[in-house]
């Protein structure tokens, strides 16, 4: 007897699958919401981790005062004092009492003996200060308006902890421009002085930017006087037309580097320059006026008297001292054959150098401004 085929109820069959998919959709639902309400649990918590790691960072900054910005380039190095740390090694990081720039960005770093915390930006804009005559001549609007904003920042708070009016401060911005700017500065014959005193046309921003900041940015155009422009204007390494070297590049002269570091350190000499003669019997600066000055000798200025921020010359040019050690000074010059370049003269040979006078500043530190300041012989 053969058995029956049991025959397929299709409408069971159909009502079964439905129900597994709606099964299986609710699953798929039930999943979900609980996906994200893990989820959104995970977010509170790192919210939650977030907020209570700004609560410390808070508390932690509560406990430390206020020293300022610090900016340093990518592998330079400054004294900052023992005891202190960095909340990020890979920006910025302290080794014994030295703080070292890393990488690009900023960071807080905290000095536990003083108590005292120092906003740090990091950036590779411009350099470790050495010494580099050969570096490639600064190009035609190098830097946007933000780089050159930032550059301003950078210049201002190294003249500010260094003293603002103060020899270290006129240093810093001598060793900005010549040792960590990335390129070399061009030498431009003025056309003229902002006082006129040359018998040259009045001219304002031709080789003699006697402003605050670098002159690198057409926002500058601002500052300048404009019954004052005789050629241009041109920022810096953009070429206009010089009366005594044709169309270069815009740059400064000899006194107006010397004029501009120490205008942007607080002091007002003037926009002055070396002059090309003997001021009241003496080798000096007859336009500037201001110092001790003497022929570099060892009956009227001993070469171990002159300090990093003196003013040293020969006839008609004039150059900054940027730093003194044992055996050598080093002299910031704006020439016109090398651009702004770092001279080497051995002591025991400088009253036979091309160097024949010399005005040691320290009583025009010390009675138009605040003396010395974190005076330092040499850069770091």
């Amino acid at each position: 007897m053969s058995k029956k085929k049991r025959k397929v109820n299709i409408k069971h069959l159909l009502i079964v699958i439905g129900l597994l998919a709606i099964a299986i959709i609710i699953l798929i639902v039930v999943i979900n919401n609980f996906k994200i309400a893990v989820e959104k649990r995970n977010e509170e918590i790192e919210k939650q981790i977030e907020i209570d790691k700004q609560k410390q960072r808070e508390e932690q900054l509560a406990q430390y005062e206020d020293g300022g910005l610090i900016c340093i380039a990518v592998n330079a190095k400054q004294e900052i004092g023992n005891n202190c740390f960095s909340e990020d090694d890979n920006i910025a990081k302290v080794d014994n009492g030295y703080l070292i720039g890393i990488s690009k960005g900023d960071v807080i770093i905290y000095n536990d003996d003083t108590k005292t915390r120092y906003e740090v930006s990091v950036s590779d804009l411009y350099l470790p200060a050495h010494i580099d005559n050969n570096k490639e001549s600064l190009p035609c609007e190098q830097y946007t308006s933000e780089e050159t904003i930032y550059l301003d920042t950078v210049l201002e708070s190294k003249i500010l902890n260094a003293g603002y009016k103060t020899r270290a401060g006129v240093l810093a911005a001598a060793r900005f421009l010549s040792l960590e700017f990335k390129y070399r500065l061009p030498y431009f014959y003025e056309n003229g002085r902002l006082d006129g005193s040359t018998g040259h046309p009045y001219a304002d921003g031709e080789g003699r930017f006697y402003h605050k900041g670098l002159y690198l940015s057409k926002d500058k155009y601002e500052l300048i006087d404009p019954n004052g422009i005789v050629s241009g204007p041109q920022i810096w390494g953009c070429e206009m037309f010089s009366g005594a070297g044709g169309v270069i590049p815009n740059g400064l002269d000899c006194s107006g580097y010397v004029s501009w570091c120490l205008y942007q350190a607080g002091f007002d000499p003037g926009d002055v320059g070396g002059g090309a003669g003997i001021w009241d019997g003496a080798y000096n600066l007859p336009d500037l006026g201001v110092g001790d000055g003497g022929a570099i000798s060892t009956k009227s200025v001993d070469p171990e008297a002159i300090q990093a921020g003196d003013i040293i010359c020969w006839e008609g040019t004039i150059a900054l001292v940027v730093g003194v050690d044992d055996e050598n000074i080093y002299v910031a010059h704006q020439y016109w054959d090398n651009d702004l370049e770092v001279v080497t003269t051995p002591k025991n040979n400088l009253a036979n150098s091309e160097w024949e006078y010399v005005t040691l500043m320290d009583n025009y530190y010390y009675e138009e401004g605040n003396g010395a300041g974190n005076y330092s012989a040499m850069w770091n």
